[in-house]
């Protein structure tokens, strides 16, 4: 698709990049686990090089939910989620990226706390997660083990349209880091949001009124009032349960319902009162039969 865009790739190996011209510069590399290419050009060079890649029909726009999603199903971090300057290379799993003579012998910044982790091991380990079920589990819900004793916390995840089913990572304690380990997310803590239907039914998205934390919900009770460019609508409760944590950030920004619905755009989380109630739910492929 590049060479038919008029960009040759053919000199270009993994991981490697070429300054092509003023200001321009390929990398063949790309955060999504795939074969790929990363492209920097002036503004009015990557207009005319979008144009063309999007004249080929094989060629279609994307965001970067999307680019999320494979790069969570690969297994790689995210600045900020699964890495941060609070987070040590051993209990990510990045050491490969610290060379042994570096380890060794370096003088960077947290050298000698780096050596004492790698010499004792780490209290906590990053570990991919494969939630029960079709409902994922985000970033942020704490993890407990088959005794309810805290085990880690949850820095991403979601659905990964490539495996078909909810992905996640996160860190836990390292006696726990064993692959088949059951761990449980939040106790029986639930996110509620509304479905990319329901949003693109209601338009865009203006005010949100969220309810208050601690307060009870029995199923079907109005729990939110959404109000869009067409109207004001209801939003019920899916389960009977506590409100534990609404979504602050929709009050300043209510579009981002419209724009991630299932992702940043949750409208709250709580706590169920009977999680024999999940049963009752529809799982993705049910409610997409359910719309038509």
């Amino acid at each position: 698709m590049l060479s038919k865009a008029g960009i040759g790739t053919e000199s270009l190996a993994f991981m490697t990049g070429q300054q092509r011209q003023v200001r321009g510069f390929i990398s063949r590399s790309g955060y999504t686990g795939e074969d790929g290419f990363e492209i920097g050009l002036p503004e009015h060079g990557a207009r005319e090089l979008v144009t063309k890649l999007l004249n080929d029909d094989r060629v279609m726009w994307i965001g970067l939910a999307a680019r999320d999603s494979l790069r969570l199903e690969a297994g790689l971090c995210l600045h900020g989620n699964d890495i941060s300057p609070d987070i040590n290379p051993a209990s990510a799993g990045l050491m490969w990226a610290v060379p042994k003579e570096i380890r060794a012998d370096g003088t960077f910044i947290g050298a000698e706390a780096l050596r004492g982790i790698v010499a004792t091991g780490p209290a906590q380990k990053r570990v991919g997660l494969k939630p029960e079920g079709r409902q994922p589990v985000r970033g942020g819900a704490a993890l407990f083990d088959a005794d309810g004793n805290p085990a880690g916390t949850v820095t991403s995840g979601g659905f990964g349209p490539s495996a078909g089913h909810p992905v996640a990572m996160g860190y836990v304690s390292t006696p726990l880091a064993k692959a088949g380990t059951k761990l449980f997310a939040d106790g029986n803590v639930v996110t509620v949001g509304i479905t990319d239907y329901a949003q693109e039914q209601l338009g865009d998205l203006v005010f949100v009124d969220l309810p208050e934390i601690g307060r009870k919900l029995t199923k079907g009770e109005t729990a939110v009032v959404v109000e869009s460019v067409k109207a004001a609508s209801d939003v019920y409760a899916p389960l009977d349960g506590e409100i534990t944590e609404v979504n602050g950030a929709l009050s300043g920004d209510p579009a981002l319902v419209n724009s991630a619905a299932t992702g940043d755009g949750w409208l709250w989380k709580m706590k169920l009162a009977d999680e024999g109630q999940l049963a009752g739910l529809l799982d993705e492929a049910g409610y997409k039969a359910h719309i038509g």
